[in-house]
């Protein structure tokens, strides 16, 4: 059994808080500071019907990345890579960004 008590604001802030850790850890610098594109695969349940009708996920990663073209639709039950083991994540948002480096 597991139990999780989900919470608006500390959503928004814990996904707030990963897309900056991205720009820290990713040397942006190579690429104009801007992926080209970004993947969001955000849970239905952590859409706009959680956020009180705005999308809030969405919102954080245009604002993070506000030329980025982005792709993506809300699912049931999310798919990502945690420690090199693929996991099913429930009410999670995955994002995954994409660039060419040019050398």
């Amino acid at each position: 059994m597991s139990w999780g008590f989900r919470d608006q604001t500390t959503a928004e802030a814990d996904l707030t808080l990963a897309s900056h850790q991205l720009l820290t850890e990713l040397d942006l610098s190579a690429i104009n500071g801007t992926p080209d594109f970004g993947l969001l695969f955000s849970c239905l349940g952590r859409g706009p019907y959680f956020y009180g009708g705005i999308d809030r996920d969405l919102k954080v990663v245009t604002q993070q990345f506000p030329d980025m073209p982005l792709l993506g639709f809300y699912g049931n039950g999310e798919i990502a890579s945690i420690g090199g083991i693929n996991q099913l994540l429930p009410y999670s948002a995955v994002l995954s960004l994409f660039t060419t480096l040019s050398t």
